[in-house]
């Protein structure tokens, strides 16, 4: 196990230190509207590429769990953003819908400052069309040169037009509509022969001004770009230049700091692994309570052994799970490997002992550590995760009879409430289904494969026995804050003896070695608890 732990940390300091790079760093919110995050994996897709790093999902939600609605992000709020992800752009997106199509507004932080926005439609989010438009899009936002266009030019030496609104003009509607930050644009009429599903139009919005102390030459050469803009609109652009402004959209005159050259990383392996489930750390306690029995199957004799069943015992529980990759802000596939544990344990339990009116305690506790491998489908918050489970661990119930000084109350608390130290090794899994933002359903399934179950199966008591188990939860999470969650589960457990008739007490009973006595066992609970948890 150790071994197992040491490897998941060594691959997980690889995986970073290749990823950490000095190259410039683009954050990618959710995307306003987008439940399934559809649209934001088609964005990440667009934006990859050879020139760009894209932080992690994981990273930039959990940063965003400090803000707002993305929606309603100022200014001040991106430049915090991309502050704490230390971040040189942040970009954020709004779904919306205008005639048959889908339209997507664009907001991008970058260089100090919040460029004009902009908006696409499309039909299709996953088309190659889009993807090639948009990434050169943002490119130009960023000041960026593609791969295609000649690596290593200088972005403020780009011939790139600027389509802006001259001054004093009336605006049309749908870029009246595109002015209000929480408005979809509608999108332009579409130019060219043909009535193609693959064609996206896409256009401009104008941020409000804000005052500004730049040089008077950089508001001359704005002056003049507009200027050229408005004879543009009016039919002077050539048809050629028109195309080019279609495909390719136009890098704004920035502050005086200029736009930083924003370049981002190699595109990530997509994998429904490991995704960007938004809880990278986990630690939860909280009371419990557990309800035993056992259930012998025995022939009918006079000593046979008592099923015992106890009352509901309160105790205490805790458990935890961490993903190394994810909260370095990872993705892929790697990103959902991790860690896990659990611990439960109940106050003694009295069992009392057959025949007298003496009771003895009985301990019960369990916990379990292992390995986890989350698999994601989507990548927004109410998006459904798939976690596999494989840990090791023990469960005790073991009575103490020491105080007992009466030999045949002794012998019969040994027979009734043997002492078993479970060794077992549990695979299974857990679906987790957010129905909202802040409420999720959770149902989780394991085998319990035991391996030993302690002095139960000596000679001297019940002997050699083939056991097997599985164990089955249900619980519901309510989300109480960015970082904290309650949970509440309810648990059914159950492990079956079968005895192979080499013990004592499994064939002596009734004085007849010949014959076997007790032929198995059932250790069945019944529980559940209440905890607070702390994720991130």
């Amino acid at each position: 196990m150790t071994r197992s732990v040491a490897l998941i940390f060594c691959v997980a300091g690889l995986l970073f230190s290749r990823s950490a790079s000095a190259r410039p760093r683009i954050a990618l919110t959710e995307i306003a509207g987008d439940a399934s995050g559809d649209v934001r994996d088609a964005v990440a897709d667009a934006l990859a590429g050879n020139e760009l790093l894209l932080i992690g999902n994981l990273a930039v939600d959990r940063a965003m769990s400090n803000f707002g609605e993305v929606t309603e992000l100022t200014e001040s709020d991106f430049k915090r953003l991309a502050n704490e992800l230390a971040a040189d752009a942040v970009v954020s997106g709004k779904l919306g819908r205008a005639g048959g199509a889908r339209t997507l507004k664009f907001r991008v932080f970058v260089g100090k400052k919040l460029t004009k926005s902009f908006t696409m439609s499309f039909k299709d989010p996953r088309s190659e069309k889009l993807r090639t438009v948009l990434h050169e899009k943002m490119l130009s936002r960023f000041g960026v040169s593609s791969d295609s266009d000649g690596a290593g030019a200088d972005p403020a030496e780009e011939d790139v037009k600027v389509k802006r609104k001259a001054k004093g003009r009336a605006k049309p509607k749908a870029d009246a509509e595109a002015e209000d930050e929480d408005e979809v644009a509608k999108p332009p009429a579409r130019t060219g022969a043909g009535k193609g599903s693959g064609k996206i139009a896409e256009k401009d919005d104008a941020e409000p001004a804000e005052a500004s102390d730049e040089p008077a030459r950089e508001r001359a050469s704005k002056d003049s770009a507009e200027a050229a803009d408005a004879a543009d609109d009016d039919g002077t652009e050539d048809s050629a230049a028109r195309r080019r402004r279609k495909k390719v959209a136009a890098a704004e005159t920035e502050s005086e700091d200029g736009i930083a050259a924003v370049a981002t990383v190699d595109r990530p392996a997509r994998s429904t692994g490991g995704g960007t489930d938004q809880r990278a750390v986990r630690v939860a306690a909280g009371p419990s309570i557990m309800q035993r029995s056992l259930t012998f199957v025995a022939s009918n004799i006079a000593n046979k052994p008592r099923n015992v069943v106890l009352s509901p015992i309160a105790g205490a529980y805790t458990d935890g799970e961490i993903y190394p990759l994810a909260l370095l802000g990872q993705r892929g596939f790697a990103a959902g490997l991790g860690l896990g544990f659990e611990y439960e344990q109940q106050a003694n339990a009295q069992v009392q002992v057959a025949n007298t009116m003496t009771t003895i305690p009985l301990k019960q506790l369990h916990y379990s550590i292992g390995v986890r491998l989350r698999f994601m489908f989507g990548s927004s918050q109410t998006s459904p995760a798939l976690t596999l489970r494989a840990g090791y661990g023990q469960r005790y119930v073991t009575a103490d009879p020491r105080q007992l000084t009466d030999a045949t109350a002794a012998a019969a608390a040994v027979r009734d409430t043997p002492p078993i130290i479970y060794t077992v090794i549990d695979p299974g899994a857990t679906f987790r289904l957010p129905v909202t933002g802040s409420i999720a359903l959770t149902l989780a399934a394991r085998a319990m494969v035991v391996t030993d179950a302690g002095p139960i199966q000596t000679a001297q008591l019940y002997g050699a026995a083939r056991v097997f188990g599985a164990a089955g939860s249900a619980s519901v999470e309510v989300k109480l804050s960015s970082r904290i969650e309650l949970q509440v589960a309810g648990e059914f457990s159950q492990i079956g003896f079968a005895f192979q008739g080499g013990g004592a007490l499994a064939t002596q009973l009734d004085g007849n070695a010949a014959t076997k006595d007790v032929g198995g066992l059932t250790d069945r609970t019944v529980g559940g608890w209440a905890t607070l948890g702390l994720a991130y």
